[in-house]
């Protein structure tokens, strides 16, 4: 995905590969209550994804805001 495609208000930082693959993966998880993912929602703020040397795996990290205390 390019940068062209984000949202404007969606910070990124780390590798790029983790970054794209965290994106791919948060658009596969959609609100409960209506069909549209969390990232095209506009849930997602910020999303760092680093690779960590000596770690088989990495853990992207997105950050979200929940708009209703019922959600």
């Amino acid at each position: 995905m390019s940068t062209a495609k984000r949202p404007p208000f969606l910070k990124v930082s780390g590798d790029e590969d983790l970054i794209q693959l965290a994106e791919e993966a948060l658009k596969e998880v959609y609100d409960p209550e209506i069909p549209v993912n969390v990232y095209d929602l506009g849930l997602i703020y910020a999303i760092d994804a680093r690779r960590v040397v000596g770690r088989a795996k990495h853990s992207p990290k997105p950050i979200c805001l929940i708009l209703a205390v019922s959600c």
